[in-house]
């Protein structure tokens, strides 16, 4: 019990800590001269606040997302069967450029992302085309649209009913929920 009371204790020093408008030395300092018994997790949580605040939030350089997509294709090379899922690895910048590139809007190539779409509704060339923008083969694209839908990374769900699965729809369901005109639909679902 009385442990339980020190970590209680323990949190709200380092919610107060942290809620502080200056953390910097002075205020550390008079923090470990007030709670010495926290001195350990003080300093952890300054240490964390100053390596966190100049980096934490700045965008992926250009360079360092190279590194990834080399790693990525590494990681791709090295993976039996060729698993990996070539639009799941692209990072944001990469999803942004392939809509420019294909002239259809992000949201498109998201459901794709989630397989959300029936692979046979959309057009061959098309597909083609994808594949090439994302440096895939045909078939490994196609088997992996194939694969059940899956929910977006960093959804979560507060209800207290079950989510129902994701279903399929046409890509002709999801050009037309972009707003795409029914003259480029018909030649992304139909022909080439």
């Amino acid at each position: 019990m009385n442990n339980d009371k020190s970590n209680a204790i323990l949190e709200e020093v380092l919610d107060a800590f942290i809620m502080e408008e200056d953390t910097g030395q002075a205020t550390l300092l008079q923090y470990l001269k007030d709670f010495p018994q926290f001195a350990v997790d003080l300093l952890d949580l300054s240490r964390e606040i100053t390596l966190g605040s100049d980096s934490a939030f700045d965008p992926t350089s250009a360079h360092d997302e190279a590194l990834i997509a080399s790693a990525w294709k590494r990681h791709a090379a090295a993976t039996p069967g060729g698993v990996v899922d070539p639009l799941g690895s692209l990072q944001p910048s990469q999803l942004n450029q392939l809509s420019v590139v294909l002239d259809l809007p992000r949201q498109v190539f998201l459901a794709l992302r989630e397989r959300r779409v029936i692979v046979s509704s959309i057009s061959h060339g098309f597909l083609e085309a994808l594949a090439k923008q994302v440096d895939c083969s045909f078939e490994r694209l196609v088997n992996s649209l194939n694969e059940p839908p899956r929910t977006a990374a960093g959804v979560s769900n507060k209800s207290e009913v079950k989510p129902a699965e994701a279903q399929k729809v046409t890509f002709e369901q999801i050009l037309t929920d972009a707003e795409i005109e029914p003259d480029r639909v018909a030649t992304l679902t139909d022909g080439e």
